[in-house]
């Protein structure tokens, strides 16, 4: 009969050196992420000027107005948030929860705008807000 007192240190030792390879593997990718560097790379020049702190808290009031209302873009996810959306408790990251959808819907707008072009966005699941309604 095999000693327990052994067996148990044994698979100790065999998880204790899976676990330190794994964290090697996962610190040697933190700095040099191959993943990281092509989606960069894809993106590089793609992506626009952020929104400042002015202009996320334009959005935030008009998200305000438009998800009582239910206008879309992304008033649904008003119920990401607990308390009520005008208390004027909401953190900022509460915030950009709440009203994710309308800013990458302001930055389209914004970019659609600037380029004098048409963008498209595309969810992969059905969104009611964003269907256009005849």
């Amino acid at each position: 009969m095999k000693n327990p007192r052994l067996s148990f240190f044994t698979a100790a030792d065999k998880i204790k050196e899976e676990l330190k390879e794994s964290g090697e593997k996962y610190f040697s990718r933190v700095g040099d992420d191959e993943i990281r560097k092509e989606v960069v790379e894809i993106f590089d020049g793609q992506i626009g000027k952020p929104f400042n702190e002015d202009e996320l808290n334009e959005i935030f009031d008009k998200g305000i107005v438009r998800y009582k209302n239910k206008v879309p873009p992304g008033y649904e996810d008003i119920k990401k948030y607990e308390g009520s959306i005008d208390d004027g408790n909401m953190t900022k990251e509460n915030k950009k929860r709440v009203f994710g959808d309308l800013i990458i819907w302001e930055e389209i707008i914004r970019k659609s705008k600037e380029e004098k072009k048409r963008y498209y966005f595309s969810y992969r699941r059905y969104k009611r807000g964003l269907v256009e309604q005849k």
